[in-house]
């Protein structure tokens, strides 16, 4: 769905008036295209407004989520350069995927994302997701620095 230009305008206008700096802007920016800000932020302005959940079905909701599962580790992937094998062994380690089970060998990495986020628990899906990105992820209090400079 294309978003409306007005709405971009008044939104764009807002950030670029805060006191935001270059560096929150720019991690705005990392987390609108790779992170989980523009889910939170719509669960942010419809709690504001007094609704409780996303418009739709309870399984369109479990698909939103899964979809930004997907991508961010789809993200993580492609940043860390991990095959297919060491993805799969991934999936068994955090419990989300049977140990005899295997996933199609001509699937993309994208497609094989889907199937494991669609059948594993929330947790083992958590857990995979959180070994995926862990490692790799820049520590808080340093970034939080170099954004300063």
């Amino acid at each position: 769905m294309k978003t409306n230009p007005t709405t971009l305008r008044s939104l764009l206008g807002s950030l670029l008036t805060s006191n935001l700096s270059d560096g929150d802007l720019r991690q705005i920016i990392r987390d609108l295209r790779y992170g989980t800000l523009a889910d939170d932020l719509a669960f942010a302005l419809l709690n504001v407004l007094g609704e409780t959940k996303l418009p739709g079905s309870a399984a369109e909701n479990s698909s939103r989520r899964n979809d930004s599962s997907v991508l961010r580790a789809e993200a993580a992937v492609k940043r860390r350069r991990l095959s297919k094998a060491t993805l799969l062994d991934m999936m068994r380690e955090s419990g989300g995927l049977d140990p005899s089970a295997s996933l199609p060998t001509k699937a993309s990495v994208y497609e094989n994302l889907v199937t494991f986020f669609d059948s594993a628990p929330q947790a083992a899906a958590s857990r995979f997701l959180k070994a995926l990105e862990g490692p790799d992820t820049p520590d808080a209090y340093l970034k939080g620095i170099s954004n300063r400079s």
